[in-house]
């Protein structure tokens, strides 16, 4: 039978493969195991979160800014374009990691 058997007990999983000659391979991979796989989803969750509202803040700050015109949305209506620009950057990064930590 080809197939991973896993413990949840350990850290380490076993997977069978069966090689040309009939025979039974198995390779040893570390892997997270259930508890320490949940722990970084929601670490990542929370991180993700937080980013999602510093951008929401910085856009609607920019837009309230915008509204308003004058003076200080000539002088830093750059910087609030690069924040926000730079919060959605760092949200999308989060989001491929939590991505890429699901697919492990």
């Amino acid at each position: 039978m080809v197939g991973p058997t896993v413990e949840l007990t350990e850290i380490k999983v076993w997977y069978r493969a069966t090689c040309f000659d009939g025979k039974v391979a198995r390779s040893n991979h570390v892997r997270l195991n259930r508890r320490e796989k949940e722990a970084t989803m929601s670490v990542l969750t929370v991180l993700i979160v937080v980013a999602l509202f510093a951008t929401v803040a910085a856009l609607t700050s920019g837009i309230v800014s915008m509204a308003h015109g004058g003076e200080y949305d000539v002088r830093h209506s750059t910087k609030m374009m690069l924040a926000r620009v730079g919060l959605q950057g760092l949200t999308f990064v989060l989001l491929i990691v939590a991505l890429l930590a699901t697919l492990r």
